[in-house]
């Protein structure tokens, strides 16, 4: 009783238990409100609402209504409008209707991005346009460097401007959508998400993107972008956009596989050129200047010693069965993966493996190339720099798993950019919930704060006749998270 209720010291000394504040005649309900809370605070951190006052003044709590649902449950518009008006958020934000339905979400939606006499009007990229600056006044440092990548989101629906059957392997034959997204390096906030057509290849994306982000101010910046993505067109389009490009060189062309051999093992495994991999283990790096793509750069040639053994081993291993088995399934295949080395020859076999071409592949084993159009970076920093997209991918995962980006279901052009600024909206924040938990030197993760949060409930009781609100008891942990992260106040008001 003492632990919950407390002890008052009375003017004279005494001590006795403070009376209970209400006592719950019937509660109506409890509604699980530590998730809602920490991404709506993260929404008040980085001044969501206002920046929707700006661009969208009549539909700003539907739209932040829509990006709460992406953001936490991503319901269909007629249970997101039930679920929103179950929770406190009207309340907090003193939306006076107190109620939002489906139909003004669904308007909502098409304020983002509407067709009006055969002109488009995406509000949404002004709105991204926005929070990317806002985000920008929350780095340390001035921004050098976006990272770039394209993913492909299965669509259903009839087709459409969006829509192309797929011809990768993963989605071969099904419609899909491109989505291209930009990040910062900087606590990965992001930049620019937009729809690209689903069959459109991955090298042809860039000139669009590029164009855009120079018409919003961004110059001189590095472009960290996947092997993909590489081609003389887009790096040409960046050198003239003013963007510097660093990539993975594809061995798609003779200038990259005569570049792969560029040095011996002499001279590149060498102790100054030890570079430490992000994860584990170590690469030689070593770097000279040559053009590539059409431009002059840094092209830095990277060889990682396990993986070297470990090629030559397999093809040693895959050589020497060839000569040995009798199977011709089993020589079929082995041939297949061999092509670079096996050749034909008259006899019985048909075939030999060429000790020429076996030691040339030896020569490149574990080697790969790096071309950074910044001559001022060196080689180890190329290899550094380029290996933190391991950020995009864990962006691009998050998009596509927490935020819940696609499959997409919208049938018009418009409506597919609206969703995807909504899904952008609700990926900034996350990524605000991350920054402000390295700021407050908590050492979890977005995902361990959501489930430490979780059993955080509002308890609507009656009292008196009224109708009251208690937050349910938080742990010490808690507790420490609801202060950093600015909670304790906001739940306090809902009570």
């Amino acid at each position: 009783m003492i632990q919950y209720l407390g002890v008052d010291t009375g003017e004279d000394g005494s001590r006795g238990l403070i009376p209970p504040a209400h006592k719950m005649e019937e509660i109506e309900r409890a509604i699980p409100v530590g998730k809602f809370a920490l991404y709506y605070a993260a929404a008040q951190y980085i001044g969501l609402r206002e920046a929707l006052e700006v661009h969208c003044p009549s539909q700003s709590f539907p739209i932040l209504a829509l990006v709460m649902n992406q953001v936490c449950h991503r319901l269909s518009l007629e249970k997101a409008a039930a679920w929103v008006n179950s929770t406190p958020l009207a309340g907090w934000e003193g939306y006076k209707q107190h109620k939002v339905t489906r139909i003004a979400l669904d308007n909502a939606i098409g304020k983002l991005c509407f067709v009006k006499n055969g002109i488009k009007s995406d509000v949404g990229l002004a709105i991204q346009r926005t929070m990317a600056e806002k985000c920008q006044k929350l780095n340390s440092e001035k921004r050098k460097y976006l990272f770039y990548d394209v993913t492909k989101v299965t669509y259903f629906g009839e087709k459409c401007n969006y829509s192309e059957k797929s011809y990768n392997t993963a989605y071969r034959g099904k419609w899909t959508i491109g989505v291209g997204f930009v990040i910062s390096r900087e606590n990965g906030f992001p930049v620019r998400c937009g729809a690209i057509p689903g069959s459109k290849n991955d090298t042809l994306t860039m000139e669009d993107l590029l164009a855009a982000l120079e018409a919003w101010g961004y110059r001189n910046i590095l472009m960290i972008i996947d092997k993909g993505l590489v081609s003389a067109q887009n790096v040409n389009s960046a050198r003239k956009g003013g963007f510097h490009i660093i990539c993975c060189c594809p061995e798609t062309s003779n200038e990259v596989r005569n570049a792969l051999s560029h040095w011996t093992d002499e001279d590149i495994s060498k102790w100054e050129n030890v570079v430490k991999r992000p994860s584990e283990g170590m690469v030689y790096a070593k770097g000279w200047k040559e053009n590539m793509y059409g431009q002059s750069g840094l092209i830095t040639l990277v060889q990682n010693p396990t993986q070297k053994a470990m090629e030559k081993s397999n093809r040693d291993t895959m050589i020497s069965e060839l000569n040995e088995t009798t199977d011709k399934k089993r020589i079929k295949e082995l041939k297949t993966a061999l092509s670079s080395v096996v050749v034909k020859q008259r006899g019985r076999r048909g075939f030999k493996v060429d000790d020429n071409l076996v030691r040339q592949e030896e020569l490149v084993d574990g080697r790969f190339l790096i071309f950074c159009t910044d001559q001022r970076i060196s080689a180890k920093n190329a290899f550094r720099i380029y290996f933190q997209r391991d950020d995009i991918e864990k962006a691009i995962k998050s998009l596509k798993g927490e935020t819940s980006l696609g499959p997409i279901r919208y049938q018009r052009p418009e409506r597919i950019d609206a969703y995807i600024t909504i899904v952008f909206l609700a990926y900034l924040l996350r990524a605000i919930v991350k920054f402000r938990l390295k700021k407050a030197d908590f050492d979890m993760s977005v995902e361990q704060a959501v489930y430490e949060l979780k059993n955080l409930t509002l308890v609507e009781f009656s009292y008196r006749g009224k109708v009251r609100w208690k937050l349910s008891r938080a742990t010490k942990k808690q507790l420490l998270l609801m202060n950093a992260m600015s909670l304790d106040k906001l739940l306090q008001s809902a009570t």
